[in-house]
């Protein structure tokens, strides 16, 4: 059988006892987890097979100081991630042990919260000694059963509306400020779902009703003596004027509620979680903000002193934006009798008033017992005496007690919300505390805590005053003539005077020529120059009262001349300019010097077979093909079809394209030339013949004399389709010989540069042209089928290189040095004088040299150095 522990618990609108709490030590298992001492005399009691259901918390908590989104309900979603996160991982081994009692028959139920990082279990003796033993366990505590009390005794002979107007509710109401768009919630004995004053506020749907014991599907204010006590609450704080007076502090809010006692006047500590847990996530889905904007508590446990079984589901719903809102309990008039969960550092607790600001007589005083800092209890006080409010079958009661005192807090705070719905927790006490009515001694206390709620100066103290727009025009800029200025202004505003009309404007202060604004009236704009020299820009911004204005200075450099260099691979191994290369590796000419260098020093990488195709990049990326498959470093196998980008900060391979993904999958497909078209798609040729797919399901065919260009998806998750480029025919190549090698085609005008594999003659508008391997020739204006004007563009042999041209790209020289040719002796970094037999000498000796220069470079891999 299960054993049940008890605890008695008294609802608020009680006189609560002045006994103090009773000091006793608490148990440990061997672990040092904390066992409740008001749970180890019903353990000893059970016998072998009876079970007693216990709340077991974890010591691995969410760190909940990390949640720092703004926005409320993008903090809400991060706080359920962390917390939810946080159960996942920890609780599975317990769950897996627990799992393994119950098949043994030593575990009934158990239920896991993420609110805070914990389970209940209906287990034996044996199973929470063990628990108790786990390192992963932090405490034991009973599943303490409350019974909520009759219902207090009537006052009467006060008027029953002042209470309202005391704090000043209705100024706000005469602003608009009523509550609408804000969602109220209670943990109580339920609410009363058909009061004419309610019924039309409920939220309505799954996500607007807990019942923990599942015994009403829909609202309902049943708890036996204490039935009622629920709807009294809930009237408080969003009743409206269906009884003739407004009896609620934000009659235009929706509310949902969570029944924490049943039917019989009972509550558990594992109900009271699961509805902490559930105000959190009403639906379940993290994605939806439907967790309610504050929570009135009217309940505490009996007995004045310190429990904090609660204190990390309270922490929970402070990070989420949800104040809770707690009565502080009847003990009163004797100092010391502060309740938990009221008196947590996370609980606003509120103390109650006559309309006349004098205390009510059993209103608990301070200072608390759970180590706040100051101990200041009650925080503040309302209205709590003979206070009317709805209650069951349609009627008006008028109540007294601090459980009638929380609510008008609660129903404050649903009123700011609705005017400033993303302040956190700690702004909405903050506004309440700095705004408050001070009463009895100066100062804070032990009776009135900071004094009483004044809701119209809680709102005026969050209204804002017109501040000028914050300008920031951006750090000073130098650039390079033709280069545009990006101008990256920052306006920020306070949105006053309202409707806000705001403006702003860029403004030349000073320079030698005209600056022209891409859109003045923007702050992030873009400024171009008419001539060189040093320009002053202002950035003024105006909320048609107050104005600011920064400035920034833009440098203007003269243009530098532009020259390109070129970068060619070879078919085999050689030397030229004093430089000793293989047919892995690139080489480039600066044509205004003559000078040869190697950029790019291909067995450093990994790479110990031809490149037979290749791009350079501006940013000094590498686009490259290999003639025969390889095994590249950090990626892998790569067919000689494919295509693969050497990054230049990193010096990693990655994919750029994989020719078996779009049709490039025989031996004659392989990638023999590279090139990027103006709009930036990748053009090739291949070593033979090709058949390919084409757009609309066609299919292209072609041969080694053609281009082709895709359009698709680059990358490891290459697709798409190619279309025809360049039919080679159509500039009369034809032979086995002009088989494109190298291309390159001007970004600037579009004019497409080839070289082949030996001797050419073309046919273009202007005649014929022949020439060799070592040319490149141009076609310009380009068109696919179309001849053009044919010119040789460049001859590498007059420079020198004299081998088959096995690759071909022009532009500017990247800021990026590959090679590492710093490490070449100086016979090679040396220029001849003559330099034209370079590539002439024996192949015999220029392979031993090669390989000679290589043999110890291939022990390492050397990363780019970029030069800035």
């Amino acid at each position: 059988m299960k054993k049940i522990i008890l605890l008695t618990f008294c609802m608020l609108l009680c006189l609560a006892g002045q006994g103090k709490p009773v000091a006793t030590a608490a148990t440990a298992g061997s672990n040092g987890a904390s066992v409740a001492p008001v749970a180890r005399p019903a353990q000893q009691t059970l016998s072998v097979s009876e079970m007693a259901t216990v709340i077991v918390t974890l010591r691995d908590q969410a760190n909940l100081r990390t949640i720092r989104e703004p926005q409320r309900g993008a903090r809400r979603r991060q706080l359920l991630q962390a917390l939810r996160g946080k159960a996942d991982t920890t609780q599975a081994p317990l769950r897996r042990l627990l799992e393994t009692r119950r098949q043994q028959g030593k575990v009934g139920a158990v239920t896991g919260y993420w609110v805070f990082n914990g389970f209940t279990v209906t287990a034996t003796q044996e199973v929470i000694d063990e628990l108790a033993a786990h390192p992963a366990v932090a405490s034991i505590a009973p599943n303490t059963t409350f019974f909520a009390p009759a219902t207090a005794a009537l006052q009467t002979g006060v008027p029953a509306e002042p209470n309202v107007a005391l704090v000043n509710t209705p100024a706000l109401w005469e602003l608009g400020i009523r509550g609408q768009g804000i969602v109220v919630a209670n943990l109580d004995t339920g609410v009363d779902l058909y009061h004419a004053d309610l019924a039309n506020k409920w939220r309505g749907g799954a996500n607007s009703w807990f019942d923990p014991y599942g015994q009403h599907a829909t609202p309902a204010d049943v708890a036996g003596a204490a039935s009622g006590h629920g709807t009294w609450t809930m009237g408080v704080m969003v009743g409206g004027s269906a009884g003739g007076t407004a009896v609620g502090m934000a009659p235009d809010a929706q509310w949902i509620a969570a029944k924490i006692f049943n039917n019989q006047g009972a509550a558990t500590t594992a109900g009271i979680h699961a509805a902490f847990q559930w105000l959190l996530d009403p639906d379940g889905d993290p994605q939806t903000d439907d967790a309610p904007h504050v929570v009135n508590n009217s309940w505490t446990f009996q007995n004045p002193g310190c429990n904090l079984e609660f204190q990390l589901d309270l922490q929970a719903l402070r990070v989420a934006g949800i104040v809770p809102v707690f009565a502080a309990g009847n003990g009163g008039p004797g100092s010391e009798t502060s309740y938990s969960p009221a008196n947590y550092p996370e609980a606003l607790a509120v103390g109650a008033i006559n309309n006349n600001n004098a205390i009510y007589t059993n209103s608990s005083r301070g200072p608390s017992a759970c180590g706040e800092a100051p101990t200041i209890y009650p925080e503040l006080v309302a209205p709590g005496v003979n206070v009317k409010t709805t209650d069951l079958y349609g009627l008006y009661a008028s109540r007294t007690g601090t459980s009638l005192a929380a609510p008008h807090v609660a129903g404050a705070l649903a009123l700011l919300l609705s005017a400033y719905p993303n302040l956190t927790a700690d702004e909405q006490t903050s506004a309440l505390f700095t705004t408050i009515m001070d009463l009895g001694d100066s100062g804070a206390d032990t009776t009135f805590g900071y004094g009483r709620l004044d809701i119209l100066a809680a709102y005026q103290s969050l209204l804002p005053t017109n501040q000028p727009p914050s300008v920031d025009a951006g750090p000073d800029q130098t650039i390079t003539l033709p280069d545009a200025a990006t101008l990256n202004g920052m306006v920020t505003d306070d949105g006053l005077p309202a409707p806000p009309v705001l403006t702003v404007a860029w403004s030349q202060v000073d320079g030698p020529g005209v600056v022209t604004f891409a859109d003045a009236n923007a702050a992030a704009t873009v400024a171009t120059f008419s001539t060189e020299g040093v320009y002053i820009l202002r950035l003024t911004a105006s909320d048609g009262l107050l104005s600011s204005s920064d400035e920034v200075v833009v440098t203007a450099n003269p243009a530098p001349p532009t020259a390109n260099v070129f970068f060619v691979s070879s078919d085999g191994n050689g030397k030229v300019g004093g430089v000793s290369y293989q047919d892995e590796d690139i080489l480039v000419l600066n044509p205004a010097t003559g000078t040869w260098s190697r950029f790019f020093d291909a067995s450093r990488y990994g790479i110990t077979g031809d490149i037979d195709a290749f791009e350079v990049l501006t940013n000094g990326d590498i686009l490259l093909s290999l003639d025969a498959p390889a095994t590249l470093p950090g990626l892998g196998a790569v067919d000689d079809s494919d295509i693969v980008r050497i990054d230049a900060a990193s010096g990693s391979f990655d994919w750029y394209l994989v020719g078996a993904r779009v049709g490039l999958t025989t031996d004659a497909e392989d990638v023999d030339a590279i090139a990027l078209a103006p709009d930036g798609r990748l053009v090739i040729s291949t070593l033979g013949k090709f058949s390919v797919p084409g757009p609309a399901g066609a299919t292209i065919t072609g041969d080694d004399k053609d281009l082709l260009v895709f359009t698709g998806t680059l990358g490891a998750g290459s697709s798409g389709y190619w279309t025809l480029y360049l039919k080679g025919s159509a500039i009369g190549l034809a032979d086995k010989n002009e088989n494109v090698w190298g291309a390159w085609i001007d970004p600037a005008n579009g004019a497409l540069h080839w070289s082949t594999k030996g001797a050419f003659s073309a046919s273009g508008t202007n005649g014929p042209l022949t020439g060799d391997g070592n040319d490149i020739a141009a076609c310009n204006p380009f068109t696919p089928t179309a001849t053009c004007t044919l010119a040789r563009f460049w001859d590498s042999a007059a420079h020198g290189f004299a081998k088959t041209l096995d690759g071909i790209s022009i532009g500017p020289m990247p800021p990026v040095v590959y090679a590492a040719d710093t490490q070449a002796d100086a016979s090679e970094t040396a220029m001849d004088a003559d330099t034209s037999g370079d590539d002439s000498e024996d192949e015999e000796t220029e392979q031993s040299e090669s390989l000679d220069g290589t043999e110890e470079d291939a022990q390492q891999v050397f990363l780019p150095i970029i030069n800035r």
